[in-house]
């Protein structure tokens, strides 16, 4: 039988042909899945920046920030929509995507976590706004690197400042040791002179002849023993309170010159207290003796109540920030209102990463150029219609009353200036020689070292008073003074002539703002990002929409959901889902 190979050729063809259309339709398939993968991707990415460009646009142009006021219902029917738009083409253009068949659906939107009253989100876009925005105008022409450099010695400059607070801190905790010490010593020294007319009316029984002499004599040697037993017991716990101060502070070497001349006076103490528990009854004349200026304690009064005069400053009344935030509902819907606060304190930077801390103080940084950019100050000439005049004073003590703010921060200033000169009085030799004179001169003996302290708190407190003064005048004053940045003489002080400001040019200062900034840069930063958030809510509520909510604002959102692809090949109305994506992005200024 004869076979005919020509067919065995044919099939031969044929499956070599099939196998190669296989191979074209799985390549075709594998192709338009992995394009598949990059046009969902770009399509939704595009859709999601779509969506975003409905930010709103007061909070924009005021304050640099993006949000968008939408519900997630909203904002997913707003992607929806311009992705619809770009995956299923016109009638004219539909042939060109049949390659890419998509659908999307089981479509979620989260934005919660994205919005602006969650402290991360609105840091990140404040930093943000700080580098790109503001120091634009740099930054085009420097590089990265060099505007890097500007942000670092800018951070560097607060916080060295920083750092000198927290000097004062230390110096301020040493000052609270030793002043109840020298209160105490001065009680125990008037208590003792008070003994003088029982001493005197004791040595002239002894002395008499009369009858009954000798009895009250020693009634009153007795009366004198019982005092002057409970005195020394007052000597003693001072004495024992010295002894603390010294286990602790030893000469005062870890706070420089300032903190050596602090425990001289402690030490001048502890050596009269040494003799005063030495002293029997017999001996009390040379105690009297010793004590001969009898107004040293109403001396001394005059002049606490110079320094609590002082420290009571009142800067001139103002027809602008005396307003008060007083409705119930706008309080009640404040951010401050909805989150957990802490008081002030200083923070530092604590990171064990140095990288960290370096960002951390170099956001800090950026964060207080941005509230001396977008908010004003009491001295903030003109600036955009907002409900406090004092808003950076607000972010630093939440008072609902402007006048209020404005105080505390004037009482704070005067305060860190006080400590400051005070460091600077018991640091400078030539300064500490002219206290010690002069106290010796009003109460010689063992209160002059109590009266030196006395005049020390009075001339800083002066001096303070005189600096704040001249903040208020748009001055600037030294956060460390030194002799040519003094101002008053302890001769004004002890005349009382030193109620007209004197004031220097000097090329170190801190103006008022700096001030602020110094006392933002020591604060919580949460709790000064809350307060950011109340004044804008407060402002554009009052500017632009009476019902604005940062809250509602989101800086961003979730979306997750699956993308379908259907089969490259047969009709459309025939096709089946082949293959499910599932996707999760997220967008975000």
């Amino acid at each position: 039988m004869r076979i005919n190979k020509k067919g065995g050729a044919s099939v031969f063809l044929m499956m070599a042909f099939v196998s190669i259309l296989l191979v074209i339709v799985l390549l075709t398939e594998a192709i338009s899945s992995s394009a598949a993968r990059s046009y969902a991707m770009a399509v939704i990415e595009l859709a999601g920046r779509s969506t975003l460009s409905n930010y709103n646009q007061s909070l924009k142009e005021d304050y640099g920030l993006f949000g968008i006021s939408m519900e997630d219902e909203k904002i997913k029917e707003e992607l929806l929509y311009y992705c619809e738009q770009t995956i299923h083409p016109t009638q004219e253009s539909e042939s060109v995507m049949k390659l890419i068949n998509l659908q999307l659906k089981n479509f979620e939107v989260e934005s919660d976590e994205y919005a602006l009253t969650n402290c991360d989100v609105f840091e990140n876009q404040i930093v943000d706004y700080m580098k790109y925005r503001v120091l634009g105008d740099i930054l085009i022409d420097w590089s990265e690197k060099q505007a890097d450099d500007i942000i670092t010695q800018g951070q560097k400059q607060i916080s060295d400042m920083a750092q000198g607070a927290e000097e004062l801190e230390k110096a301020g905790q040493l000052m609270e040791k030793i002043k109840p010490v020298l209160l105490l010593y001065e009680d125990a020294l008037d208590k003792t002179k008070k003994l003088e007319k029982v001493y005197q009316s004791w040595m002239e029984l002894k002395d008499s002849d009369s009858e009954n002499a000798a009895e009250e004599a020693d009634k009153l040697k007795q009366r004198l023993f019982r005092e002057w037993s409970s005195i020394q017991k007052t000597f003693y716990s001072i004495k024992k309170q010295v002894d603390e101060i010294k286990q602790y502070y030893g000469k005062g070497e870890s706070f420089g010159e300032n903190g050596e001349n602090m425990m001289k006076q402690v030490y001048a103490i502890e050596e009269k207290i040494f003799y005063f528990l030495s002293v029997a009854v017999d001996d009390l004349e040379d105690v009297f003796m010793l004590l001969k200026e009898k107004e040293g304690k109403s001396k001394r009064s005059s002049f606490w109540k110079q320094i609590k005069k002082h420290s009571a400053f009142e800067s001139d009344d103002k027809e602008q920030g005396n307003r008060i935030l007083q409705n119930k509902s706008v309080i009640a819907y404040l951010p401050s209102q909805q989150m957990e606060q802490s008081i002030w304190e200083f923070n530092g930077f604590q990171s064990d990463n140095k990288e960290n801390f370096l960002t951390e103080a170099k956001n800090k940084f950026l964060i207080n150029q941005y509230i001396f950019d977008v908010f004003k100050t009491q001295l903030t000439e003109q600036g955009r219609d907002t409900f406090f005049e004092n808003e950076v004073e607000y972010l630093l003590f939440g008072n609902f009353k402007d006048a209020t703010n404005r105080k505390k921060a004037e009482s704070r200033i005067f305060t860190v200036r006080a400590s400051s000169n005070l460091i600077y009085l018991y640091s400078n030799p030539k300064k500490q020689k002219e206290l010690a004179a002069a106290a010796a001169s009003l109460t010689p003996g063992p209160e002059a070292v109590i009266t030196q302290f006395v005049l020390a708190a009075l001339w800083s407190s002066a001096e303070a008073k005189n600096d704040l003064k001249i903040l208020l005048d748009s001055g600037s004053v030294p956060f460390f003074k030194d002799d040519d940045s003094w101002m008053l003489s302890l001769d004004s002080i002890l005349s009382g002539k030193y109620g007209s400001t004197k004031k220097k040019e000097v090329s170190n200062g801190l103006n008022y703002s700096q001030y602020l900034s110094l006392f933002l840069f020591c604060s919580s930063k949460q709790v000064i990002l809350v307060r950011m958030m109340d004044l804008i809510q407060i402002n554009l509520q009052g500017r632009c929409n009476k019902g604005f909510l940062l809250c509602s604002c989101k800086g961003g959102f979730l979306l997750h959901g699956e993308v379908w692809k259907k089969r490259v090949l047969g009709k459309q109305g025939k096709l089946k889902m082949v293959r499910k994506g599932k996707v999760v992005v997220r967008h975000a200024y």
